[in-house]
């Protein structure tokens, strides 16, 4: 009796295994982050700026992380501060923007940390190099 009870157990044990197995999608997705709409991103964002790096710290940002002081040359949503701190490596790799190289500008899509910082609304998704052969116009809003 004993070992009949074993054997089910043990069947509907390979039979659960072969079922997740089945189910479970070929390529995992486990590292990943989804991209939002762009509307998305405008809506979730406290700050939309262009912006120049100036100085990057591993120091003066806290524990784990590194960050940017960057200048905005425009401002397409919020209220910018003359210089902006921006977290772009921490702890969650996948949540790290491709961002930021000193003297380069970037498309910046922005939240407040709660700690005067602020970080990407969509991870590597939310800062965007912008080419330094674009010449761009000034597209700041007047309001």
């Amino acid at each position: 009796m004993k070992a009949n009870w074993i054997a089910k157990w043990k069947m509907r044990v390979w039979l659960s295994m072969a079922v997740l197995v089945f189910f479970m999608p070929i390529e995992a997705m486990c590292n990943s982050y989804k991209e939002v709409s762009l509307d998305r991103k405008v809506e979730i964002s406290e700050l939309v700026v262009i912006a120049k790096v100036v100085s990057v710290s591993s120091v003066a940002c806290g524990e784990k992380v590194s960050c940017a002081v960057v200048h905005a040359s425009d401002v397409l949503k919020g209220r910018a501060p003359p210089e902006i701190v921006v977290i772009f490596e921490g702890p969650i790799a996948e949540l790290n923007p491709p961002c930021c190289e000193i003297g380069s500008t970037y498309l910046f899509f922005l939240r407040g940390d709660g700690r005067g910082h602020f970080e990407s609304v969509n991870g590597p998704y939310g800062v965007y190099e912008i080419s330094s052969d674009c010449d761009l116009p000034s597209l700041s809003r007047t309001t």
